[in-house]
């Protein structure tokens, strides 16, 4: 077991290693922690080193379904570490200019039955490979521990305040990333207060509104799968025979609404606009980690509208972003018999590079 991953451990986290010039970002529950070398407090406020760590964090890329969301709990294998994501896949995702990427880990796999104090050093193998292989490529990276959600934004406030000061006791100069309770939605994020720590980055996800970018799916809501072909932008007239498609009134009611919410580009710059208010208000750095269409019934040219419009104004406000997600169901490549071919409109709408072919 390297030095990468051995930081898993809080009180292992008082000596990171060296910068230079990548990041390792590590995650326990929600909470996201720079894997950085510590910076002096004489050389720089707290504050201003989140600020400026933020920045790594511009163009980003969610490796999603290698280390988490694999849904056969056998499916946690040597072989499927070692094939899903290989390194012709990371040379592709630095190749469209992605600075970053942020890898789900499932932590479950970690703790085998009767070891619940100790992680099995053949996965954290696995876990250290993957890292390795990324950071070969100048990537920054996000080790993202994918948990269940907390309901209650009270609750999870005083939750992620004591997993703050723990992270604390064993990496007093590190950045902390935190976010908000349920599914950290930008209106999740604005219900919270600023942890009183200088240094945290804060951050939310965006998938608004979700009958549009859910269509199609069989999880979440129950009558997304009842959608399809929604348009976006939206105005009253081109939802209403996707409506009519639902045959509960209520879930119908919310495809009409969102045709009455005329969705566009100043629609979602509306949204951000309250979100870096919040950042100013409280002088901290906030980047969007999540966003995305599923692509199973979104009609192509819609989905890539609706991306450009949300990473245009991510940007425009200053929000550094993580696209959701690679190669899985809001991918920006689809994968056959392990081969990535990129989805060129997808890149273009994230402003990325085509890779050669």
């Amino acid at each position: 077991m390297t030095g990468l991953t051995k930081h898993f451990s809080i009180h292992e986290m008082s000596n990171p290693p060296a910068n230079d010039g990548r990041l390792v970002l590590i995650s326990l529950l929600a909470l996201l922690l720079l894997c950085l070398a510590p910076v002096s407090q004489s050389q720089q406020p707290n504050s201003a080193l989140a600020a400026r760590r933020a920045q790594h964090l511009r163009h980003g890329i969610n490796l999603s379904e290698w280390f988490a969301q694999v849904y056969d709990p056998q499916g946690y294998t040597k072989e499927h570490f070692e094939i899903w994501n290989t390194a012709q896949d990371i040379a592709m995702i630095k190749a469209m200019d992605f600075d970053h990427v942020r890898l789900s880990v499932n932590p479950q796999p970690m703790f085998r039955r009767h070891q619940a104090d100790h992680i099995p050093a053949d996965y954290l193998g696995y876990l250290d490979a993957a890292v390795k292989m990324i950071l070969n490529q100048s990537l920054a990276v996000v080790i993202d521990i994918h948990p269940d959600s907390v309901r209650d934004s009270y609750r999870w406030y005083g939750i992620q305040s004591r997993l703050a000061a723990a992270i604390r006791e064993g990496a007093p100069q590190n950045t902390i990333i935190a976010v908000g309770a349920r599914w950290d939605d930008d209106d999740d994020l604005l219900f919270d207060q600023p942890l009183r720590d200088p240094n945290i980055i804060y951050n939310f996800h965006f998938y608004e509104p979700h009958v549009f970018t859910h269509q199609g799916a069989t999880w979440g809501d129950s009558y997304w799968h009842f959608v399809s072909a929604l348009p976006y932008p939206s105005d009253p007239e081109t939802t209403r025979k996707v409506a009519e498609q639902v045959p509960d009134p209520v879930k119908r009611l919310a495809v009409v609404r969102y045709g009455a919410d005329h969705w566009n580009a100043a629609r979602i710059d509306a949204e951000f606009d309250q979100v870096t208010a919040w950042a100013r208000h409280w002088d901290v750095p906030v980047v969007c980690n999540e966003f995305g269409v599923y692509r199973k019934v979104a009609n192509p040219q819609d989905r890539a509208a609706w991306l450009t419009d949300v990473r245009k104004s991510l940007e425009k406000h200053g929000i550094g972003w993580t696209m959701w997600d690679y190669s899985g169901g809001f991918g920006v490549v689809i994968k056959q018999n392990g081969q990535p071919s990129p989805d060129e409109m997808t890149i273009k709408a994230l402003g990325r590079t085509v890779p050669p072919h």
